[in-house]
């Protein structure tokens, strides 16, 4: 049992003067506190054969999970290749535009080269369901039908580092590719690439420099497309007439980024291009992003060498697709969010068992200004992004 705290989107709230017309913010934020409850139980050496059945579950009030697996090593006589089959039921509401349900079935084939690399083989298929969605009427056809997703994937990783869990030297590697087709039964066809590269340098008695660059994009394929609404829709903020469907890249299915794992100069899940008629976030098809940290040690009363200070340096975003992607200071218009964000900021660490708690302070030295015409007023508001935000967590960033 736990406890979390994250600064997050704030809810609609109603209108003093016409209860019957939401007021949202879409920069409102709250600062939300919750219970967490894990629970994980095995059995193994499941017929006598080394075998072992999982069932994890994780509970608080942004997020259910529950997790079933069986696994099995030695596949075939080969002790370099495991077989895993996977059940997972999630809910989820850490992106304030929506709330997510999914349904997923897997099956994976491991296979390990040698102590530090390893590759993963999979079939995927699960249900995904996007509802409570704060976004423009005439999208809501487009992104809150329940979607399938179906298809195969490979992931190979790369792990150098001396404690995963709070590395101070070596490298990590990972890439991610996978395929989601209609011919096998999936609601939309696109393909999803995801790269990570990680190091950690020590350097004095106890300092570490610790760096990672991440970048993830999707391409629909065939007859899956994005963006827009089909001839017939309304366009119209104010109106409830519903477009005609398209088959996109669901929201669950996107890219989304900001926090404390992140870019830290966003609150939770909340980089990158927004409805533009609420203003709340959509996730978006490519992702970049640089994190710099240095890590230092602090000596104090009472709580001795055990606290640790950072002073780090964020940049990045979430981008419309691949080819939005930009360095750029700014926006070129305040309907588009495509730019290159920087946040530098300095935290605290304190050392555990199971991971590093950490508090971070971050400042965004160049919060995007955008436009949003919310319901049922006519006319376009605009907004700008905060430029400071703080997270706590537990775990490293990267």
């Amino acid at each position: 049992m736990g406890f979390e705290v994250q600064q997050i989107g704030a809810s609609c709230s109603s209108n003093s003067k016409n209860p019957s017309q939401p007021s949202c913010d879409p920069n409102a934020t709250v600062i939300a506190e919750s219970p967490r409850v894990i629970f994980e139980i095995s059995r193994s050496n499941m017929f006598g054969r080394a075998q072992t059945l999982t069932f994890k579950a994780r509970a608080s009030t942004l997020e259910y999970r529950s997790l079933l697996s069986y696994t099995a090593d030695n596949f075939w006589g080969h002790p370099s290749i495991g077989v895993q089959l996977i059940g997972l039921a999630d809910k989820a509401q850490d992106v304030q535009t929506f709330t997510s349900v999914r349904y997923e079935g897997a099956f994976q084939v491991a296979e390990k080269f040698s102590r530090s690399s390893s590759i993963l083989y999979r079939y995927f298929f699960r249900r995904v369901t996007a509802s409570q969605l704060r976004i423009t009427p005439d999208e809501i056809p487009l992104f809150s039908q329940p979607t399938l997703v179906s298809g195969f994937g490979i992931t190979y990783a790369r792990e150098r580092r001396d404690n995963p869990v709070d590395a101070k030297r070596g490298t990590f590697n990972t890439v991610d590719l996978s395929v989601a087709s209609t011919s096998l039964g999936s609601s939309a066809s696109f393909f999803r690439g995801f790269f990570q590269n990680s190091s950690f340098y020590p350097f004095g008695r106890a300092f570490v420099f610790a760096r990672a660059t991440r970048f993830g994009f999707e391409q629909p394929l065939g007859r899956t497309i994005e963006g827009g609404t089909s001839e017939g829709g309304s366009t119209s903020c104010t109106s409830t007439t519903p477009a005609v469907a398209e088959q996109v890249i669901p929201l669950p299915e996107r890219f989304f980024a900001g926090g404390a794992t992140t870019l830290r100069g966003f609150g939770l899940n909340e980089a990158g291009p927004r409805d533009p008629c609420t203003g709340f976030p959509i996730g978006g098809l490519a992702v970049l992003m640089f994190n710099q940290e240095l890590r230092f040690p602090m000596k104090l009363p009472f709580i001795g060498s055990r606290l640790g200070g950072t002073i780090f340096y964020d940049g990045g975003n979430v981008y419309s697709d691949v080819s939005h992607i930009t360095m750029a200071w700014k926006p070129s218009a305040t309907s588009n969010l495509n730019y290159f964000s920087h946040t530098v900021g300095f935290g605290f660490r304190y050392a555990t068992p199971i991971g590093p708690v950490r508090v971070d302070f971050a400042y965004q030295l160049n919060p995007a200004r955008y436009q949003a015409t919310i319901p049922p007023n006519p006319f376009e508001q605009f907004f700008r992004l905060p430029h400071f935000e703080f997270s706590f967590n537990i775990g490293p960033i990267f």
